[in-house]
């Protein structure tokens, strides 16, 4: 993933932090009070459709108590009746009465659709009267008839469901008030079915009508409730059939709930139950959700846009930038770039003081590197032209005492041509490189003038690793470090004859450069004083503060010198050199 694309990803999070978090807030809150008022709202409504259902039911009750007063509290009433039904001679007032109660039986069917028929039976009486002018004989198979005689002696009215034409219906069996008889109402169970629908008005709810033993005599929908499973838990709720027309949320399982209403007809004590499922409300909470929806889609649409229009406005900075770098870096002269708008924003003007700022810093270190990189090349060059005269004068002196003792042409011939190499080899390219085994090649001639000088007081041995004869390393790199075992601690050992080691070695990614001698040593004091003049930076003296320098400007400070040394034990003197390349 580009470095573009991560900065995107970031700051499309951080915007949408700053975006979606306020607009999940506000919508948690229109959540809250959309469930509230949904809440409140299905409550209401469920209300509305017990209550209507009750007045419509109480209209019906009520015409049959008016028929009831109106047979009972009027003898000359049902003294006609009962002479009609035992088919006695009537005069002109009986018929007139007879009308009138026929119009009245009648309209009660015609004012509610759902009512099919109204009955008059007199228990001494063998035949009965129907509302749709017909007087018919008892034959005993009537379904109303046996349940007014299946009713208690004391029990004034009952409800239940029979069959009356081969058609299932409700059968309403009321007392007469006066007389032992009935008065019965039979409902068709379609035609009330379709008022129950119609006076729903939400989804999913369900109307039940109940007798006084909470059995379903009808229901306005398929049951999807579990009626009798959730009447069960319904009983259990203190109150919920008190019939008080308010509405409560039942739990009829772990992750289900209904709201309840309930309405109670005391006479004949009929319960009008109305039942609907929490998913009503979360029907309601849809909408909301809708337009939550739709707004975190156009919260993100303009995330993105602004995360990618700053991050790429950002990238164009910084590649500009960059380029004016580079430009400065090639010594090129460089102007602000031309920018796309007009105006300048906060982050333009920012740019602009730290690019001139950056430009001008540059200039100004390009400067003392320049500088730097003469002194230290001049510096490099002196060094390495500071070969010791005294060793030129020494040598030249020892040849010209060999010449006068008449010694071997040969060895003088021999000595000169390595001192002619010597000479050639510290007068070349300062800044070139040269493999470790042409430093030793030219050490090795060093140390055969410098015996040729002294004798063979001394022997020198070297134990280098084979793979690091090929390490570039720069020139004269060992003489000053074999020059100071020489003039300080072999030379001064006459008694016997001493030894030299130089010793290569790598160890991790370092190559280690180790030169030991068997020479006299120094005391505490005297390897604090040449410790001090090696690293002092002023030193004039050329050898190991020479070497020293030369090391720390080819490789910094880990490669500064380390001396080691104890009186009659000898002097060790290392180095090392990091990333060696090979």
């Amino acid at each position: 993933m580009s470095q573009q694309n991560r900065f995107f990803i970031r700051r499309f999070r951080n915007l949408a932090i700053g975006f979606l978090c306020p607009t999940v807030v506000i919508f948690i809150l229109a959540f809250v009070m959309e469930y509230q008022n949904a809440n409140r709202e299905m409550q209401a409504r469920s209300i509305e459709s017990v209550t209507r259902i009750e007045e419509n039911m109480n209209s019906v009750v009520g015409n049959i108590f008016m028929q009831n007063e109106y047979l009972t509290n009027m003898a000359m009433m049902s003294s006609m009746l009962k002479r009609v039904l035992n088919n006695e001679q009537i005069n002109y007032g009986d018929a007139i009465n007879l009308r009138n109660l026929q119009a009245m039986l009648i309209s009660m069917k015609n004012s509610y659709e759902y009512v099919m028929s109204t009955i008059v039976y007199f228990d001494d009486c063998d035949r009965y009267i129907v509302s749709d002018y017909a007087i018919q004989t008892v034959n005993g198979n009537e379904e109303w008839r046996k349940i007014y005689l299946d009713m208690e002696p004391d029990q004034r009215s009952t409800v239940s469901v029979n069959m009356d034409s081969g058609q299932r219906v409700i059968t309403f069996c009321q007392r007469l008030f006066t007389h032992d008889g009935c008065l019965i109402t039979n409902i068709d169970l379609n035609r009330l079915q379709k008022m129950l629908q119609s006076y729903s008005y939400m989804k999913d709810e369900v109307i039940y009508l109940l007798d006084d033993e909470k059995h379903v005599l009808i229901q306005s929908e398929a049951d999807t409730v579990g009626i009798q499973d959730f009447l069960s838990c319904l009983a259990e709720e203190k109150g919920a059939f008190q019939g008080q027309g308010s509405s409560r949320w039942v739990r009829h399982s772990l992750f289900k709930r209904h709201l309840v209403s309930v309405r109670l007809i005391g006479e004949p004590g009929i319960y009008i139950v109305s039942i609907t499922p929490d998913n009503t409300v979360y029907t309601h909470l849809l909408q909301t959700f809708k337009w939550f929806f739709v707004v975190c889609l156009l919260d993100i649409l303009v995330i993105l846009t602004l995360a990618f229009m700053t991050t790429k406005r950002s990238f164009d900075h910084i590649r500009s930038i960059l380029w004016m770098f580079e430009q400065a870096e090639a010594g090129r002269t460089v102007g602000r770039p031309k920018t796309k708008t007009a105006q300048k924003d906060e982050y333009d003007i920012i740019l602009d003081n730290m690019v001139q700022m950056f430009l001008n810093s540059s200039y100004l270190n390009m400067q003392l590197k320049e500088k730097q990189y003469e002194k230290e090349n001049a510096e490099l060059k002196a060094l390495q032209l500071q070969i010791n005269p005294h060793f030129l004068f020494n040598t030249l002196q020892t040849l010209d005492l060999e010449v006068g003792k008449e010694g071997k042409p040969e060895d003088i011939r021999y000595i000169i041509r390595c001192l002619s190499d010597i000479l050639k080899y510290a007068l070349e390219d300062v800044n070139k490189l040269v493999t470790l085994k042409e430093e030793l090649s030219y050490l090795k001639k060093y140390m055969t003038v410098q015996q040729y000088r002294f004798g063979t007081r001394f022997i020198i041995y070297y134990d280098i690793e084979e793979e690091l004869e090929n390490a570039m390393v720069f020139r004269m790199m060992l003489q000053p470090v074999l020059e100071n075992c020489l003039l300080h601690g072999i030379r001064q050992q006459t008694e016997e004859r001493e030894y030299i080691m130089v010793e290569a070695n790598m160890k991790q990614d370092k190559m280690e450069i180790i030169v030991s001698d068997t020479g006299k040593g120094m005391d505490e004091e005297q390897l604090r004083k040449l410790r001090e003049q090696v690293a002092g930076s002023q030193s004039k003296s050329i050898g190991l503060a020479n070497l020293n320098r030369r090391l720390l400007l080819y490789y910094g400070e880990e490669s500064q010198l380390k001396i080691q040394s104890a009186v009659g034990e000898g002097t060790v003197i290392s180095f090392s050199i990091p990333n060696v390349p090979l």
